[in-house]
């Protein structure tokens, strides 16, 4: 895990970042805006597809190899 500058430790300790004394809703949108400039991250589908399989990697192939399937052409490389 990549270690975060001080300047990003502050800002997750701002007020608000949490939710701290604002409504459900601002959260909401503060997070989705966020969110929204945030990219895929680089091993996400890889641990999705593990995690979805209950932390089991796929079945060996025939050639010895266990293989993760990431669909073509719907997400954006990190």
């Amino acid at each position: 895990m990549p270690k975060l500058s001080k300047g990003q430790v502050d800002s997750i300790c701002e007020p608000g970042f949490h939710g701290d004394g604002i409504g459900k809703a601002e959260f909401i949108a503060m997070r989705r805006a966020r969110d929204s400039t945030l990219t895929l991250p680089a091993r996400m589908l890889a641990a999705f597809q593990v995690n979805i399989r209950g932390g089991c990697v796929p079945e060996v192939e025939a050639d010895g190899h266990s293989y993760l399937k990431i669909p073509v052409g719907n997400f954006k490389p990190p």
